[in-house]
Parts: structure tokens; C-alpha cells; sequence
């Protein structure tokens, strides 16, 4: 089978080739390489040589950079049925006072993903919350540094979660909710925006 995949940085008025005439099933590719966009989107084109089918993302994404005192998740926009791989919590460019401690919920479709295993950034010593929930399709976490240490400023990866593709084919969405955020002394950190993940599961 023959792959096509386009990108669409407008909500699919227009498209632009990342890559043609492809035969593996899977293919990633980088944000930066691509222009950016609040409502981006990929479709595919796959053919036999006698049948063609189409599919397309089933919800925009954003390909812009993050915003200081954000969260985004990170990880592959296209994966195979059966690949483990890695999806980053990641706090974007935090500014003073900085960050001590942070709750949060990620979400999944329990039909398309299975989560394997979650880490913790090493800094968060002090897990109030740490669980994994793959009939609801949630992971649930709180935690904070611990002792006479400073808040975390800069760009941190809080966790790092490994998922596992487990149909055959479909968009899955990954996105949090519940994100709460402080500094020392249970001082709030707003953050401006939380940024979701669209993978790409194909056989």
C-alpha cells in the first residue's frame, strides 16, 4: 500500500505534502519544519493501486510555539498498532516565582491506548498522587519538591508517560484537565494555556 501525507495549516483549505509515495505504515515528522498553526491538521491518502481511501484528523492541532507558563504534551504525531512510545508533560518557558508543586489529569481513548508506565520528573521527590487508570483512560498525578529547595524555572519535563497503541487503526487524542499549578509557599503559578496531543495510529 502507497501513502500520501499532507499537512494543512489553515483547517483544511489548503494542503501541503509532507511526504509521497510512501510504503511504511508509520511517519513522523517535525513541527518546526511545517508553518505554524493554532488548527492544524494531516491527512492521508492511501492506495493499492486499485482502491484509494482517505482519512483525516479527527480534531486540529497546534504546530505554534509554546507560550511561556504553559503545559504541552509531546510526543509523536504518528505511531503503528502495537508501538510503545514516550508522551512528555511538559512546563513551557516558566518565569519567576517559578514552580514547586503540580497536579494534573491526562486523558485518553482506553480503546485506541493503553498507558505503561509513568515517571515522574526527579526534581517532584514528593508524589502525593501517582496513578494509572486504563479503563477510565487516566492518568492522575500530584506532587511536589520537598525540603529547603527553590521553584523550577525554565522549560521542565514534570512526567514522562509510555503508551502503547493498542487498535488497529484512529486518531487518539490526548489531552489534560485539573492542571493546577504553585510556587513555594502554595503561592499560585497561572499558566495561560494547556496543549493537547493528536497521534496517528495506523496498521
Amino acid at each position: 500500500c502507497i501513502r500520501d501525507r499532507l499537512y494543512s495549516a489553515d483547517g483544511g483549505q489548503s494542503w501541503l505534502p509532507l511526504v509521497t509515495r510512501l510504503l511504511e505504515p508509520f511517519y513522523s515528522f517535525y513541527v518546526s519544519d511545517v508553518p505554524a498553526s493554532s488548527q492544524a491538521l494531516i491527512r492521508v491518502i492511501a492506495s493499492d493501486g486499485f482502491y484509494t481511501g482517505v482519512d483525516e484528523s479527527d480534531d486540529s492541532f497546534s504546530t505554534e510555539a509554546p507560550r511561556p507558563n504553559s503545559i504541552s504534551l509531546r510526543g509523536q504525531s504518528a505511531v503503528q498498532a502495537g508501538q510503545t512510545f514516550e508522551v512528555a508533560v511538559v512546563a513551557n518557558q516558566l518565569t519567576e516565582p517559578g514552580l514547586f508543586g503540580v497536579q494534573f489529569k491526562l486523558h485518553f481513548d482506553p480503546s485506541l491506548l493503553r498507558v505503561e508506565e509513568l515517571q515522574l520528573y526527579p526534581d517532584l521527590s514528593l508524589a502525593a498522587v501517582e496513578e494509572i487508570d486504563n479503563e477510565l483512560g487516566q492518568v492522575s498525578v500530584a506532587a511536589s519538591r520537598q525540603g529547603r529547595v527553590g521553584n523550577l524555572t525554565g522549560d521542565i519535563t514534570l512526567a514522562t508517560i509510555m503508551v502503547t497503541a493498542i487498535s488497529d487503526r484512529g486518531d487518539a487524542y490526548l489531552y489534560l484537565s485539573d492542571v493546577k499549578a504553585a510556587a513555594r509557599g502554595a503561592l499560585p503559578l497561572e499558566l495561560v494555556n494547556v496543549q493537547g496531543l493528536t497521534v496517528d495510529i495506523s496498521p
